[in-house]
């Protein structure tokens, strides 16, 4: 069953290259071109794939294959219109409309359908064996036999144990090394965490005899192999939930692809394929006693011995030890280089429909053909403000000073416009082809400070600026925006006074004030 799924992945990656291949150059889909679009010199629609419907966030646009040679190499891609025929050229927007396009081709060229169909029986199989495995098999009882009754504050069947590891494990799969790492890091970070605590909260961890450290090394060991068999178990089946949620997504579809959907799909399918085939793959592997059997002698008899003499340090040893005598240790009896080799296999599969909708690869098809389509694209962009001769800074570069018009490739970009005694103005613009983006905008002026004297005979009145409380006089060095402000002064016993003060700039403004008894 191993090398059935091992080939099959190897052969699903060989059939995937060359036909995608073979379908971005040679199969012919739709034949209708588009009377009003410019391509960039050296560019072409090809004659096989054009105005594809494609959807995102409910708008329609259209999908058109063009290509070009040069050098014997021939670069296949996307260019995306709105219903206007305006090009898209936003990055974010043509590549989630690129990956929509590339599944509405790669579903129809490669009959995906039905090679999933074909690959879901294959899981089923597998599905179907490891549940077998899971409640039948008497070496599943003889093992479960060998972890005998834990004690803590109550006493747990092994049916409890057994869910208790399920439920306890946070699985957190991804892609490629990183899953099994994951995988390894939570596995010991459980044994550490439950299966610790719950044997030390019963004494077994102290004053331990040498029959009972051998008692003890015997029920980790017994726990930790349906652990890492149920734990691989359990990846298997989230993958083949995946797996049969983007069956089911393909299944269910009506064109035209929205980017939603077929974002969906791909991750769905992608981890899915990974999870399933890898660790159904693992656990399959997990089964024979004699993997167990020879780990026991030469390995976690003597290592676990020496873990539970120093019960103290029992957690931090385990988590350290464990993961890397899986990987590096005896990779060849755990297999964990055949389950890196499964994942990076079929995501290296998925990696190839990438090369159509993801511009950051370097050199890839989409990234060349991104560049062709944007590079002759421009629109204008003004910019004016209140008052005039503001800084203007272009994705961080300075630009010149407002008023500004200048013809720009389409895209976001980040303007600041920067003005000494005025706050700072930043915000994003899009370029659209052929049209103006206006940015206009009155700068907000940073007050200016001085600074305020209140005499007053007699002294201790209380004083207030606009309303607002702000000392008793004399009051010195009181800092305050330039402007004009009303003045109220009270003192028991005198009428209060009523008044006005500007404040300058750069001086030292002055109120002397005499109060006037009350008759």
């Amino acid at each position: 069953m191993k090398r059935k799924i091992i080939g099959t992945t190897i052969k699903r990656i060989l059939v995937i290259f060359v036909v995608i291949v073979i379908s971005f150059s040679i199969l012919p889909l739709h034949s209708s071109f588009s009377q009003n679009i410019e391509l960039t010199k050296g560019w072409s629609f090809s004659n096989e794939y054009q105005k594809a419907p494609v959807t995102l966030k409910g708008i329609t646009y259209y999908a058109y294959e063009i290509e070009k040679t040069e050098n014997n190499t021939r670069t296949v891609g996307w260019l995306i219109v709105d219903s206007n025929n305006k090009t898209v050229s936003d990055k974010s927007t043509y590549e989630k409309l690129a990956l929509a396009a590339t599944v509405t081709k790669w579903i129809q060229k490669l009959n995906e359908l039905k090679r999933m169909e074909d690959e879901e029986k294959i899981l089923s199989d597998i599905k179907w064996r490891l549940d077998l495995y899971e409640t039948e098999t008497p070496i599943l009882k003889s093992l479960l036999s060998s972890i005998d009754t834990i004690k803590s504050n109550k006493t747990l069947s092994k049916e409890v144990v057994e869910d208790y590891i399920i439920s306890q494990i946070p699985f957190s799969p991804v892609t490629e090394t990183a899953l099994s790492d994951n995988f390894l890091n939570d596995f010991s970070m459980f044994v550490t965490n439950n299966i610790n605590a719950v044997l030390a909260s019963s004494g077994e961890l102290t004053n331990l005899s040498e029959f009972q450290k051998a008692s003890l090394v015997g029920k980790i060991f017994g726990v930790m192999k349906i652990a890492l068999r149920k734990g691989a178990y359990v990846i298997f089946k989230k993958g083949f939930d995946q797996f049969k949620q983007a069956l089911s997504i393909i299944k269910s579809h009506k064109d035209p692809w929205s980017y939603e959907d077929a974002s969906a799909f791909l991750s769905n399918y992608e981890q899915g394929e990974a999870m399933a085939v890898a660790y159904g793959s693992w656990y399959l592997r997990l089964i024979p006693s004699s993997v167990w059997e020879g780990l026991w002698d030469n390995v976690f008899k003597l290592e676990l011995s020496n873990l539970v003499s120093k019960p103290e340090d029992f957690s931090d040893s385990f988590v350290k030890w464990f993961p890397e005598t899986v990987k590096t240790g005896y990779p060849e009896i755990f297999g964990y280089n055949e389950i890196i080799d499964d994942i990076k296999s079929i995501s290296t599969g998925f990696t190839l429909y990438k090369w159509f909708y993801d511009t950051s690869i370097k050199d890839s098809m989409a990234s060349k053909t991104y560049s062709a389509i944007t590079v002759n694209l421009t629109g204008t962009l003004s910019i004016t403000s209140t008052p005039s001769g503001a800084k203007v800074y272009i994705n961080g570069s300075y630009k010149g000073l407002t008023p500004m018009t200048k013809i720009m490739n389409t895209g976001n970009y980040t303007i600041e416009l920067t003005k000494d005694g005025y706050s700072n103005y930043k915000t994003n613009v899009n370029v659209t082809q052929n049209k103006v983006s206006q940015i206009k905008l009155t700068l907000t002026a940073i007050p200016k400070k001085s600074i305020l004297h209140v005499y007053t005979n007699p002294i201790e009145a209380s004083i207030y600026i606009n309303g607002k409380y702000i000392g008793k006089s004399p009051l010195y060095f009181y800092q305050i925006n330039v402007g004009t402000y009303n003045v109220l002064i009270k003192k028991d016993g005198y009428v209060d006074y009523l008044g006005e003060v500007k404040i300058i700039a750069n001086k030292e403004n002055i109120m002397n004030i005499v109060l006037t008894p009350k008759p």
